[in-house]
């Protein structure tokens, strides 16, 4: 995302831009899930791209929501929730 903001400058308009390509791009890399899987992910890669603005760039709080976010469903197959 940072490079995007490069890219595209500093200004409001370039991170609001750069924000909706990441997560555009990170609902595409999961389109094994299926156009619905795609959305979701996709707001969610919105979110987690804001507030990867908001902390100035600190990549560790979202490698830590991701980590979460893919251990819950590991763990409730692991042991016969799902």
């Amino acid at each position: 995302m940072r490079q995007f903001a490069k890219f595209f400058g500093n200004s409001k308009l370039s991170v609001i831009l750069s924000t909706i390509i990441c997560a555009i791009l990170f609902g595409f890399m999961h389109s094994y899930l299926g156009i619905i899987g795609q959305i979701i992910t996709s707001i969610i890669g919105l979110l987690r791209a804001i507030i990867f603005h908001l902390k100035k760039y600190d990549l560790w709080s979202n490698i830590a929501v991701h980590g979460l976010f893919d251990t819950i469903p590991l763990l409730a197959i692991y042991h016969g929730w799902v």
